[in-house]
């Protein structure tokens, strides 16, 4: 099998690993902050026992730990929004609405750049948000949708920023090392909010955890991340897209989370528009990964 073969096919292992994850965490009664915690704390140190038997473990300078300290604070953020609308809404609801981290990108890259979007970039924007009052049909505080789908939108924002500042990062430190460096931190702020006492300790939600952490996160990442080596960034940004599709399978499959009419709709749209945006900027630069939750 040749290496373009061998690599395209560990992608789509890593991303069917990240399906799984959503049904997990809509199956399991702890809280988002919990899960969060827990995820950061199994995951972050497989990966960084990774990196070290690797040897290619690097100590951060001091001149990147702001930047790293911050890109922890909205990976922990990005997690913390996902999981609860997880929670609050369903699966296929939060799936879609973070399948637009591309069209995010697109707009905060050039802006922190001091550049200005393109108008192309700008119009899908519009749709994407105008896709909303699709998917929902009463949009209200009181509504769990609409409380889901507004926590989707700021989980696809914090992880675009936080993909953005990440990569000069990615270049210095490999993404596996700076992603747990990066969970480690996000263990630190997280823990003064920790209550192991007020969670339920079940073999489930223990063997849920688990298999977030460690094949939702470090086996699934340690996988996708390998493609790089020989598949073109655009070809492994537009696969990251089956693990969104993965999740509201596995979220109809295990959890009985089925997708109305209202979200298929606009989450075609959405995926359409974070794969022509993905596409739009394969050869630009300001081309960002689909990064995935």
């Amino acid at each position: 099998m040749k290496e373009t073969q061998k690599a395209l096919l560990r992608v789509h292992i890593g991303y069917l690993c990240m399906g799984f994850t959503a049904a997990l965490v809509k199956g399991i009664s702890w809280d988002p902050l919990s899960l969060v915690f827990s995820r950061m704390l199994i995951a972050g140190l497989t990966l960084l026992a990774v990196t070290k038997i690797r040897s290619t473990v690097r100590v951060p300078k001091k001149s990147d730990i702001p930047k790293i300290t911050i890109s922890s604070i909205l990976f922990t953020m990005h997690w913390l929004t996902f999981f609860a609308a997880i929670k609050v809404a369903d699966v296929p609801t939060a799936a879609v609405t973070v399948s637009i981290i591309p069209v995010f990108s697109s707009l905060l890259e050039p802006l922190l750049q001091k550049h200005k979007p393109s108008s192309t970039d700008i119009v899908l924007a519009i749709c994407v948000f105008a896709t909303a009052f699709i998917i929902v049909e009463d949009f209200s505080l009181a509504n769990g949708t609409s409380i889901g789908l507004l926590l989707g939108f700021v989980s696809a924002g914090t992880k675009s920023l936080r993909d953005i500042l990440s990569r000069q990062l990615m270049q210095k430190y490999g993404s596996l090392q700076l992603m747990s460096y990066q969970m480690l931190l996000g263990i630190m702020l997280l823990v003064p909010f920790f209550r192991p006492a007020t969670i339920e300790w079940s073999s489930g939600n223990i063997t849920g955890v688990m298999t977030i952490a460690v094949l939702g996160t470090a086996v699934a990442h340690t996988l996708t991340t390998s493609g790089f080596r020989f598949l073109k960034t655009v070809t492994v940004n537009l696969l990251g897209l089956l693990a969104l599709l993965y999740q509201i399978f596995f979220g109809v499959l295990l959890v009985h989370n089925i997708p109305s009419t209202r979200v298929i709709i606009g989450g075609t749209i959405l995926i359409l528009i974070s794969a022509l945006e993905t596409q739009r900027h394969a050869n630009k630069r300001y081309s960002t990964r689909i990064p995935s939750a």
